[in-house]
């Protein structure tokens, strides 16, 4: 059977750990899957089955926003606004927002009509 723990331990330097990690492998080209990012491992040992989930998606977060954060960054290069955008992204972005930046660039490049 297996041993599944009633309450999580204290995870929230491992997902602020597995955060930044993903978007260190967004940044070196790896693939979206956290399984396979060797340096994820050692944040996983000694959990128990299920208090694993928040790291694992903590990291896959830390993947989509530097992901986005780059596609952002390429919208505003073409688009003349890489400064204005460069603030924005410096003062910190919830996810909505980063989300609103991302369509509005995307809809303003010549080709996305």
């Amino acid at each position: 059977m297996l041993n599944t723990a009633t309450s999580a331990p204290e995870t929230q330097p491992f997902t602020q750990q597995a955060y930044a990690l993903g978007r260190e492998a967004q940044q070196g080209g790896m693939m979206e899957v956290p399984a396979q990012d060797a340096n994820l491992w050692p944040l996983l040992q000694g959990l128990q089955v299920g208090q694993g989930l928040p790291v694992l998606q903590a990291w896959q977060q830390g993947y989509r926003h530097q992901q986005d954060e780059h596609q952002i960054r390429e919208f505003a290069d073409q688009l003349g606004r890489a400064e204005e955008v460069n603030q924005l992204m410096q003062a910190g972005l919830t996810d909505a927002a980063r989300a609103g930046l991302w369509w509005q660039l995307f809809n303003q490049l010549p080709d996305a009509a």
